[in-house]
């Protein structure tokens, strides 16, 4: 079986043929967005703060950080806000 690789936007683009190379057949693949525009959300928002961390470990300053997060929130609070992103299904079998 191959080696799984790291996670990153690429594994999902190669997941097709990863899953032929582990033996499996793929039966249907999809996306499920998630949209958010001005008050219509929450999912981002939860999200800021994990994303403030990885921006954080790639050696980002705090002061970059906090004013990237207060400047999302505050177009939140204004209705000046967007948010897009997707999210992959992947159905195999063996």
């Amino acid at each position: 079986m191959p080696e799984w690789p790291s996670s990153s936007s690429l594994t999902w683009r190669r997941l097709p043929d990863l899953l032929a190379q582990a033996g499996f057949q793929l039966v249907e693949a999809g996306a499920i967005p998630i949209l958010e525009i001005g008050h219509s959300g929450w999912f981002s928002l939860d999200m800021i703060g994990a994303a403030g961390d990885a921006a954080r470990r790639s050696g980002m300053a705090d002061e970059e950080v906090e004013a990237w997060s207060d400047d999302l929130r505050s177009r939140y609070e204004a209705g000046d806000y967007f948010f897009s992103v997707n999210r992959y299904l992947f159905l195999a079998t063996r």
